[in-house]
């Protein structure tokens, strides 16, 4: 028994001599067994602190240094920031995604699943109601992506038989790791194809209604996944694939906004917002050398329109898409015959299409919402000095990001020079 500090040692209970320290041991020193079982002192070397094996000090033979470096997958692992294991993963996706092809014509869809991170969504985010959704949407998908699906052993039985037993392993015919892993794709499939739709920059309402899934995991999905891509240009860009790594960064701010590839340049601008950057992109001012030789006056008026279509008008029918004006700016009374247009489908004796109540009460509510929109103009019209006032609030907006713009643009021009 020996004591740890240099204080006076305790006495011996029963009036016996205190405890007596016999030997004490250099700072940095410890013990350690030798083979034949006893105890020996060692001392902790400086070299011993800076390598994993130190060199005798007279150099004999049969010295050995050891010396330990990370791989470029290591160093490329650690600062995309991924967990070792998704980033085995990950650059096993890449690798075989580059060696049998990006599939280009599903609409972002391949890319947007390989950026989607595997635990997106789980089991007890998935309704019966979400499930049934899912199932519609892979019956509706075009050839390229059914083929995309089929790569990825993605299919609409699996979803009904999920629907059928539960979503239990036990009662699938498959292992429970097999299960497992077919289950991920599926959900992983899944969270692509709402992402998809964001950066289709569908209304987050849409989407909402239409799977089920609650605004804030949608929002929590786009922000974690942003992340993840971000994690993932790291380590493209590490691993020397330069081409997959340019592929991959504009998929980063479009998660981030839920925007199409054109209107990225102008989100760089302070104080822009995805509605302006529509408009703005509508109006023929793509880039910030197009705003920044706009007139303020020209921009405050483009920002002045109201109730503008700032994208594909989109009517779901039971799981389909049906594209009308695709991103061209228009007004309200312009929008209510296309949603017209669509609502004879409610039944129909050749068809077996139909539109559900909560689609079709989405509809109407929209309707209502652009009529009161229209209303709202026509008796702001009607006031000069508000109408007057309205325009120089915009005025001043426009003036903030011409300024944003032209700060972007010399900072480009500087380290351009540089």
């Amino acid at each position: 028994m020996r004591q740890a500090c240099g204080r006076p040692a305790p006495a011996v209970p029963g009036g016996g001599a205190p405890i007596q320290r016999t030997s004490s041991l250099p700072r940095g020193s410890s013990l350690q067994r030798t083979p034949s079982g006893s105890l020996t002192q060692a001392g902790r070397t400086p070299a011993a602190s800076s390598s994993s094996t130190a060199e005798p000090a007279d150099g004999g033979a049969g010295a050995h240094a050891t010396r330990i470096t990370a791989t470029r997958l290591g160093v490329a692992a650690f600062l995309s920031v991924l967990p070792p294991e998704h980033c085995l993963n990950t650059l096993h996706e890449l690798d075989a995604a580059l060696t049998e092809g990006l599939r280009l014509d599903t609409d972002d869809l391949h890319i947007t699943y390989l950026l989607t991170p595997l635990s997106c969504v789980t089991m007890y985010d998935m309704s019966d109601n979400t499930w049934r959704s899912f199932a519609s949407t892979l019956e509706t998908l075009t050839p390229a992506e059914a083929a995309l699906a089929s790569r990825y052993n993605v299919s609409g039985s699996f979803v009904r038989d999920i629907l059928t037993f539960g979503g239990s392993e036990t009662s699938a015919s498959m292992g429970p790791a097999s299960y497992n892993a077919r289950l991920d794709a599926h959900l992983r499939f899944f969270c692509a194809i709402l992402l998809r739709e964001l950066m289709s920059e569908v209304s987050i309402l849409e989407v909402e209604m239409w799977s089920g899934l609650p605004r804030g995991r949608l929002q929590s999905l786009q922000l974690y996944t942003a992340s993840h891509a971000n994690s993932v240009v790291t380590l493209c860009r590490h691993l020397n694939w330069h081409e997959a790594a340019l592929v991959f960064s504009d998929f980063v701010r479009r998660l981030e906004f839920g925007v199409r590839p054109e209107l990225v340049p102008l989100l760089d601008v302070p104080h822009m917002t995805v509605p302006r950057a529509r408009l703005l992109f509508n109006h023929k001012i793509s880039g910030l050398e197009e705003l920044v030789a706009t007139p303020p006056d020209r921009v405050a008026d483009i920002l002045m329109v109201r109730a503008a279509c700032t994208r594909k008008c989109v009517v779901r029918v039971v799981g389909e898409r049906v594209p009308a004006h695709h991103g061209t700016a228009v007004s309200p009374h312009t929008c209510s015959p296309c949603v017209q247009k669509y609502v004879p489908f409610t039944k129909s004796a050749d068809s077996s299409k139909s539109v559900t109540s909560s689609s079709a009460g989405a509809l109407m509510s929209a309707l209502t919402h652009l009529e009161q929109a229209q209303a709202r103009q026509e008796q702001l019209g009607g006031n000069s000095t508000r109408m007057q006032t309205l325009f120089n609030m915009h005025l001043a907006v426009a003036r903030d990001l011409i300024a944003g713009a032209t700060e972007l643009l010399n900072a480009r021009v500087a380290r351009t020079a540089a």
